[in-house]
Formats: structure tokens, sequence, C-alpha cells
């Protein structure tokens, strides 16, 4: 019988038992790191000049220097037209590093906290990445109810809305 989204908000605590055992990989916790950045641009400069000059933030950092004092002075990420770095210190967000874009979670692996990563070439600049914090992975699921339903409920949800939706079809049908 298929399931409302009224009644799936009702699941037993044996039901989402049954599902947290048949998906534990869903309910482990990923790796999550806390970074920060100085971006240098090299659109209108010479590349060669603008990975030498990250280069030699990175020897300065790596030897001592504030992170934030540096990020301010040099970091040119734009919002809405005005340099971010200044008020925030160049910090960019805590991410789970599955989501993390490939060559950024390869460029932090074993950057130790506070550690800083070589420069890394985006599509306009070159950035060096700075981690916070490092939270790691838990291989071990754990039980929150509230994630095992919200989980099941993205599960059923597109099934559960053709099925309403045939439904509300086949009953506005009307023969004459």
């Amino acid at each position: 019988a298929q399931k409302t989204a009224a009644e799936l908000s009702l699941e037993s605590t044996d039901d989402l038992k049954k599902y947290f055992e048949a998906n534990r990989a869903k309910f482990t916790k990923p790796e999550v790191v806390v970074l920060s950045e100085i971006f240098l641009s090299y659109a209108g400069k010479n590349e060669a000049d603008v990975k030498a000059r990250a280069m030699e933030l990175v020897t300065q950092l790596r030897s001592g220097a504030d992170f934030k004092a540096l990020a301010s002075a040099n970091s040119e990420r734009e919002m809405n037209g005005e340099r971010v770095a200044p008020k925030n210190g160049g910090q960019v967000g805590r991410f789970e590093v599955p989501n993390l874009r490939e060559e950024i979670a390869k460029q932090i692996k074993g950057v130790k906290v506070g550690g800083i990563s070589e420069p890394l070439r985006i599509n306009d600049g070159y950035q060096i990445l700075r981690v916070d914090e490092r939270d790691e992975a838990s291989s071990t699921p754990v039980f929150n109810e509230n994630q095992v339903r919200e989980a099941m409920t993205i599960e059923r949800s597109p099934k559960e809305r053709e099925t309403y939706l045939r439904n509300l079809l086949n009953d506005a049908y009307v023969k004459i």
C-alpha cells in the first residue's frame, strides 16, 4: 500500500530501525573541514607573476605570518564588487569533504589544522587554502530518528508523488 507524507511521518520506530539497518552507509559522518583562502586573480596580469606571488605568500604563511592579515592585504575575492577578506579574514566556510570539488579535496588532503596548501590554479586565479578545522569521518553509522525519517521521505517522495498525481488524474476523468 502506498503511504502519504502524513503516514510517512507516523512510521514506527521498528520501521525506522529496519530502514537504518538496510541503509547504514547513508548515516555515516563524512569528514568535515573549515577552510580559509587567499585568492589571487590573474585577470589582466601575467599568470607566472601571480603564481610567483602565491608561492611567496605560502612561504610567508608557513614561516608563521598571520593568515588573516595576509588575506586582508592580498586576497582579491570579491562579492558585489567589494573585497571580502578584509571583513572575514579569508574564511570561506565549513564543507563536507566528499562534496568539495575533487581538485580542492586533493589539495587539502593531509594538510593538518592550521596548515597551508600549495597554490591551486583555478579558473580565474590561484587559491591558497588554510585548514582551520578538521572533523574526521566516522564509519560507524549513528541512528538519528529524524535523519532516518528524512532519508525515507526523500527516497519515497518521487514514487509517492507519481502515484498521487496518477490517482488525481484517474479520479478527475469524467465519462460522458
